[in-house]
């Protein structure tokens, strides 16, 4: 059961907030399992999740990029 972390574990091992971690599974965002009152996490799980989250940050298609209009100060 080295996979499995409670959201403190999680947060220590990935050096990121407890808080963050709690609001995601919360919220219903984040894969979690939950037993005995506690909030488990696999590790495999949750980088799948994260991996997922980095695609769809990425668009590819070019006619999603917006771009500014440049203007001139004086």
């Amino acid at each position: 059961m080295q996979n499995l972390y409670t959201l403190k574990e999680w947060a220590t091992f990935s050096g990121s907030s407890y808080w963050y971690w709690w609001k995601l599974a919360k919220a219903g965002k984040l894969p979690v399992i939950r037993t005995a009152g506690k909030i488990l996490v696999r590790r495999s799980t949750i980088e799948e999740w994260m991996a997922a989250q980095e695609a769809a940050s990425l668009h590819t298609d070019p006619e999603i990029i917006i771009a500014g209009e440049m203007r001139r100060i004086d």
